[in-house]
């Protein structure tokens, strides 16, 4: 079956499927008539509220997508145009900007009404998350938000389906959508690696030959940190380091101000085992902020470079780190971050960035700071030079002499960067005892079928061992164009670390049109269910967002209906490209990493759900009630 006689076939099911309303139920203790007259109690009846009604609310939700859908369908694929972004309030601050990346043109958007504004808030940080995890799709899931939004009106109007059934039912059928696009992934090459670079920039040869590169020269665990040139060359630079999935723990911290991160030099790093929370582990904690920040601050000595990793911080803490946030804050009021003593918390560890923290410990050279249940056992380490100790008479300590070394270590508010540890560049080799034991138990594990999350977590540990860094400076001949090209290196970047981790699938939206396609074809859910309807809606929906991509580059609407019908027996989707070149052809290869549709369901699905299942919306106040 053609996916034109799909589509045939499915209307004709919609002509000939009768819903019978639901009738209402008897009232069996009816009110008297009189009883139904409203009180006067002296309001005009024309008083004014800030409630929006369900079907206000309902049609402003569905044109603001459309009028979305519209703005940033000009940005869609790679034969897309660019939007100018012009900011600044005055002559001296006026600026051009060029952008086709959907996220950017999204956030630069105004709307002067609260609704449509709150709905474009909801669209930026949902389509935020997409960017952050895969790079690519933001520009897909506005466009198949307003079109399968959409949908569900039609199907509640035509079904007089209560919207907690619906919400429901979309929620199973996007979830069964996911779990079919999750078995299609392919593991990735150095090929693979370039074709998903000419998707995510547009076809750029020489940004995607150089990520490609990368990527043969260090690996497919290679972590590429994107920069600004400061000039019109792009320029590489590549280091030794581990990185740990979670970042300061603190703002207060920050001393680059321009990139909002914390960089500490010549960094010497404390790793507690256990959490902060009894009054020995705080009393170690407050003497190295103490020592290292706040006593240099006050009697203007010189600052100890300081990062203190801990599993969790207890809340008989925060005295202390009040008073280091207080220190450090007043150093921002001034704008003067060069002074700033430089000391940042990392905590909230837990399972894979726990374990990675272990590994930190061990190649920084780091003695473990821990608990002791038994007394004795702990006087008997202490004395033996093997637990910290404070000497509650004279001050002496031994906390410093548990400290270890990176040359420098980064952080932002997601994760923290060790720059050449101590163990890595003193021709110690304890990274590699270390990666050499995960290699084998992840053979092991792999070999026996054992527990995916275990597997994927020593996976997780080993690319953070490895330790191969890059950054990748972004050049060009105005800030415009290196803005613009960084968007797209981002975008490369961040697709290709997601693909390296979960493997690639076929990008356009494709996985996601084939799995709605498959289900409707394997009769997932009886015919003329819920369900049912709500997945062939779904499908539409897809089918209409291919056309909107083909027609970037096609005359009119059906030829790349045309096209669109046409791929299905492709199984793959054509190259946008290669099309605008006069050839149709899915080569090269159009693939993306395979999380990207299931973000972009994701992101669909928190865009809609509240939408579908509200029934009026209050302002802030009544002059705001234009609707």
């Amino acid at each position: 079956m053609t996916v034109e006689e799909f589509l045939n076939d499915t209307e004709e099911i919609k002509k000939q499927q009768a819903v019978k309303p639901i009738e209402p139920i008897p009232d069996t203790n009816p009110i008297k008539e009189e009883s139904k007259e409203k009180p006067s109690i002296g309001l005009k009846e024309d008083c004014m509220t800030n409630v929006v009604s369900e079907d206000k609310l309902r049609k402003v939700q569905q044109n603001t997508l459309r009028q979305l859908k519209e703005f940033l369908s000009k940005t869609y694929g790679p034969m897309g145009s660019y939007t100018k972004i012009i900011s600044g309030n005055n002559k001296e601050t006026i600026a051009a900007d060029y952008s086709k990346d959907g996220l950017r043109v999204l956030k630069n958007i105004v709307f002067d009404q609260p609704i449509e504004y709150s709905i474009q808030s909801e669209l930026r940080e949902v389509c935020n998350y997409v960017d952050h995890e895969v790079g690519d799709g933001t520009t897909s899931a506005v466009i198949l938000s307003s079109l399968i939004y959409d949908q569900l009106l039609e199907i509640m109007e035509k079904r007089n389906t209560l919207p907690r059934l619906v919400s429901k039912a979309f929620d199973n059928v996007i979830d069964k959508m996911k779990s079919s696009i999750e078995k299609k992934a392919h593991p990735i090459t150095d090929q693979d690696i370039y074709n998903i670079c000419m998707v995510s920039t547009n076809g750029n040869d020489i940004v995607s030959s150089q990520i490609a590169d990368l990527y043969k020269e260090y690996g497919v665990d290679v972590d590429i940190e994107l920069d600004i040139s400061n000039d019109k060359n792009t320029k590489i630079k590549d280091y030794h380091g581990l990185v740990i999935n979670q970042g300061y723990s603190s703002p207060a911290s920050i001393n680059n101000a321009e990139k909002n991160t914390v960089e500490i030099h010549d960094a010497h790093i404390y790793y507690f085992k256990d959490p902060i929370d009894t009054p020995e582990m705080l009393n170690y904690l407050a003497r190295i902020i103490e020592d290292n920040a706040l006593i240099p601050l006050e009697e203007g000595g010189d600052y100890m470079p300081t990062v203190i990793l801990c599993p969790m911080v207890g809340r008989d803490s925060m005295g202390i780190l009040n008073k280091l946030d207080r220190a450090l804050f007043q150093f921002n009021s001034k704008g003067d971050f060069v002074h700033k003593p430089p000391i940042f918390i990392c905590t909230n560890l837990a399972g894979t960035d726990e374990q990675i923290a272990r590994d930190i410990q061990q190649i920084c050279k780091c003695r473990q700071i821990g608990k002791y249940i038994d007394f004795e056992t702990q006087k008997s380490a202490q004395e033996a030079g093997d637990a910290p100790y404070i000497n509650k008479e004279t001050g002496e300590t031994n906390i410093h002499e548990f400290a270890g070394h990176a040359e420098l270590v980064t952080a932002d508010a997601e994760k923290t960067i060790f720059v050449n540890p101590d163990g890595m560049m003193n021709g110690e080799h304890i990274n590699q005892d270390i990666m050499s034991f995960l290699e084998a138990e992840i053979k092991k594990s792999e070999e026996l079928n054992e527990d995916n999350v275990k597997t994927h977590m020593m996976k997780t540990r080993l690319r953070s061992l490895k330790g191969n860094m890059v950054t990748y400076y972004v050049g060009g001949i105005t800030v415009a164009d290196r803005n613009a090209l960084k968007d797209l290196v981002e975008d490369a970047v961040k697709n290709c670390k997601s693909a390296s981790t979960y493997g690639w699938g076929r990008a356009a939206n494709f996985e996601g049109l084939e799995a709605a396609y498959e289900l409707i074809y394997n009769s997932a859910w009886p015919e003329g269910s819920l369900e049912d309807e709500i997945l062939k809606g779904i499908f539409s929906s897809y089918f209409t967002a291919g056309i909107i991509l083909y027609s970037t580059v096609l005359p009119n609407d059906a030829a790349a209906k045309a096209v669109q019908t046409s791929l299905m027996d492709e199984r793959a989707p054509y190259n946008v490209a290669s099309i605008y070149n006069g050839d149709m052809t899915s080569n090269p290869p159009v693939i993306t990493s395979i999380r990207t549709d299931i973000e972009i369901l994701n992101a669909i699905s928190k865009i809609i759900t509240p939408m579908v299942t509200s029934n009026q919306c209050l302002l802030q106040t009544t002059t705001l009630n234009k609707y």
